[in-house]
């Protein structure tokens, strides 16, 4: 484990321990997940949220889901409440899917109704604990499906930038923000593995960096995942623009009951 993931191991505990707020606590529980996990894998794994990681006699962890198996796992595990919120808009699956988290999130700073979030107007205020989540627009590929891609994740510390990149001829600003998440693309450095489960490659739970693209007046505007995509076996050349994203925070919810182990 490298020092930067351990310092960050170590403060979010401490954190958890001195009552912090629900999003610092869902960190403190996820990064206790990435120390301890012993099996870890990129899967989609159509189970409800409370399924999708698991924990044998001896402590250890197993991750074996995809980037919105783990996020409502976590979300679930500390605020149950802020997660049925989300979970009433999900029609496909049995845990809510990152398409679904995109639009709910998108969509907070009018749904009063939502219990357990608050939204969070710009990148500037991102915090640990925070959720991210993303969805390109729609596309109809040969076979005539309509294909999306879409994912949600952990921020694991405040964002960093403004930034420049240039890709092909084309300027491009952007925040990077460090977060956890299940993935099988190949996050922006610096991006750490469980240490205990054998990686050798991003496939499943990690630490990484990813890119949230920004517009003329300061708003993202798209985002860049990384470098490489694992599952489709394919390189990521440049970012994508869409105006499907959005954040959220937990805010405390008094019918949880974390169970660190």
């Amino acid at each position: 484990m490298n020092r930067w993931v351990q310092g960050l191991v170590v403060a979010l505990l401490a954190a958890q321990a001195a009552g912090a707020a629900a999003g610092e606590r869902m960190m403190a529980e996820g990064s206790n997940i990435f120390a301890r996990a012993t099996a870890v894998c990129y899967r989609h794994l159509n189970v409800p949220a409370s399924a999708q990681v698991r924990c044998d006699p001896q402590g250890d962890w197993i991750s074996s889901n995809d980037c919105s198996g783990f996020a409502s796992f976590m979300i679930h595990r500390v605020a149950p409440r802020a997660y049925a919120s989300v979970l009433a808009g999900e029609q496909k699956y049995k845990h809510v899917c990152s398409i679904t988290y995109a639009l709910f999130l998108q969509g907070l700073e009018t749904n009063r109704t939502a219990v357990g979030w608050q939204h969070i107007a710009t990148w500037r205020e991102l915090r640990p604990g925070d959720v991210i989540a993303w969805s390109s627009l729609p596309r109809t590929n040969k076979e005539h499906q309509v294909k999306s891609a879409s994912h949600v994740l952990l921020v694991a510390q405040p964002p960093t930038g403004p930034h420049e990149a240039t890709v092909d001829g084309k300027k491009f600003r952007y925040v990077s923000v460090p977060a956890l998440d299940s993935s099988s693309v190949k996050h922006f450095p610096p991006e750490t593995y469980p240490p205990h489960a054998g990686q050798t490659a991003r496939n499943g739970l990690g630490y990484g960096t990813v890119r949230l693209l920004l517009d003329d007046h300061d708003r993202p505007s798209g985002y860049w995942e990384g470098t490489w995509w694992g599952e489709g076996q394919t390189p990521i050349r440049r970012p994508t623009r869409t105006p499907i994203l959005g954040f959220g925070r937990l805010v405390d919810d008094p019918a949880a009951a974390p169970t660190p182990r």
